[in-house]
């Protein structure tokens, strides 16, 4: 007998997915702050993501601040670029 045939199969897939969508909803509202921080248009860069410490994305929204060049902070007031 393969030891493979006695070892259950374990699958992530429902793990990776269920972090891929935590992803894609901090980077949706990453995107939605920018937005609304520009008014729509590209011309002012922020110069700071103050993220709600409650947030609970909080990590995705620090990564994502940083990839983009923008300190990040953590705050008790309301998630904002400014």
């Amino acid at each position: 007998m393969n030891i493979e045939d006695e070892a259950p199969h374990v699958s992530f897939n429902s793990i990776d997915s269920e972090y891929d969508d935590e992803q894609v909803k901090a980077y949706d509202f990453f995107e939605k702050l920018l937005k609304e921080f520009n008014n729509g248009s590209d011309v002012r860069k922020p110069i700071k993501l103050l993220i709600n410490k409650d947030y609970e994305l909080q990590s995705y929204l620090m990564w994502f601040a940083r990839s983009h060049g923008i300190a990040a902070e953590l705050t008790n007031k309301k998630t904002q670029l400014i």
